[in-house]
């Protein structure tokens, strides 16, 4: 991290102490609890029943045959519903035995302290949190002090025993602390980060559960275009490392190894050598450097360094396109994703570039991806899937 950004930080640990002092909740990248001997499956939403990668690999980690699933039905409208389905899903991919962890946004208020919830939780090797509003489960699991409750720390620790901490949309939008609750790309660019619960204009944040301490994650990442308000919340919020994870996709994190599994892939996004560029008036942050993983393709937290899926072939010398990479519509399902592999995969170029435009604010935001000396790209065809790696490019984004 740059050394005046550091600087801040702590100039702004004192004024947050004094905030403390009169009860106000500050946000925090980082998790109090040290992860230990858990492993995390991070799904980016809309998981298909037939996708067996992931089901196997969650019920793999809590057990196998000898696994528990808790499913924590929280986050859904229909709570009791989504509970029968992801029960009857996972006992036909071969769990031990599934079990409601019966926490709503209408009970939680007794049952997020019910010693018999506190068991039932203790008695499982995995856990399960479904989609919806990831606010029902912040609302439900912290107390109004914002201390865990009884059955959050029953939670932690099935992490810290060892056990698989899994969700799916909503279920993994609040892994991280902070977590992303609402906002759109360009609004994000043009207004930046608020603090929740109330949406703000631009990208908006609120504490997470924090099981995942490695960066700020987002879902349902290229299919909704969600690029530019991942790099601002994690830019304002400083983090290093922020990874969008695509639908049907998880991103299984065990130590400090991170996997790519499932349909698509996961972005990563590098902050530590980003910096803003003051003569613009409005936002812009260059050097950014990017990646993006699938398949089997592992990075690793510590050393930042990514092994491709042994399956895939380098692409230096096998290119497939030629001519401009170019899309005035960046911001729209998979077209940032589009630039980027076909940057890599380009028998020609060596930049591509997205732009947005809006009319009525008189403002556009350009992303311009650069490939360099170290940039790699892989590709193969697995299980009827285009799947890439994308290893170093390096984005700037700027106001026009």
């Amino acid at each position: 991290m740059k050394a005046w950004r550091k600087s801040l930080i702590c100039v702004m640990l004192l004024v947050f102490i004094g905030l403390l002092a009169f009860g106000v909740w500050i946000p925090s990248n980082s998790n109090a609890k040290a992860q230990t001997g858990g492993s995390l499956v991070i799904v980016g939403g809309a998981l298909s029943d037939t996708n067996a990668a992931v089901y196997n690999k969650i019920i793999q980690l809590a057990g196998g045959a000898n696994s528990v699933i808790g499913v924590i039905p929280v986050n859904s409208a229909d709570p009791y519903g989504s509970y029968d389905f992801y029960r009857n899903l996972f006992l036909s991919y071969g769990a031990g035995n599934v079990v409601l962890i019966d926490i709503t946004i209408d009970n939680y208020a007794t049952n997020a302290y019910s010693q018999q919830i506190v068991n039932t939780i203790n008695s499982c090797t995995g856990i399960w949190f479904t989609g919806g509003d990831q606010m029902r489960a912040v609302t439900a699991l912290y107390d109004s002090s914002g201390n865990m409750t009884p059955a959050l720390q029953a939670i932690w620790n099935v992490y810290n025993n060892g056990g698989v901490i899994a969700g799916s949309s909503a279920g993994a939008a609040l892994m991280s602390n902070p977590m992303i609750i609402g906002g759109e790309s360009f609004d994000a660019l043009r207004y930046g980060s608020s603090w929740g619960p109330t949406l703000g204009n631009g990208v908006t944040l609120y504490r997470g559960l924090g099981f995942f301490s490695g960066g700020l994650v987002d879902q349902h990442f290229h299919a909704r275009g969600r690029i530019g308000r991942l790099i601002r919340a994690a830019w304002d919020y400083y983090f290093d490392l922020a990874f969008g994870i695509d639908e049907d996709t998880a991103m299984v994190v065990q130590g400090n190894t991170i996997t790519a599994l499932g349909k698509r892939g996961i972005t990563i996004i590098d902050l530590t050598n980003a910096y803003r560029d003051y003569s613009y008036r409005n936002f812009s942050l260059l050097g950014i450097k990017m990646h993006y993983i699938s398949k089997g393709d592992t990075f690793n937290l510590s050393t930042k360094n990514i092994t491709p899926n042994p399956v895939k072939i380098n692409l230096r010398g096998n290119e497939y396109y030629s001519g401009t990479i170019y899309t005035n519509a960046v911001f729209d399902p998979y077209t940032a994703y589009d630039c980027f592999v076909k940057l890599v995969d380009s028998k020609t170029e060596i930049y591509a570039i997205g732009e947005k435009y809006d009319k009525k604010a008189k403002l556009g935001f350009r992303l311009r991806w650069d490939r360099y000396s170290d940039t790699y790209g892989y590709w193969q065809r697995i299980d009827g899937d285009s799947s890439y790696t994308v290893i170093n490019e390096y984005l700037k984004i700027t106001p026009y």
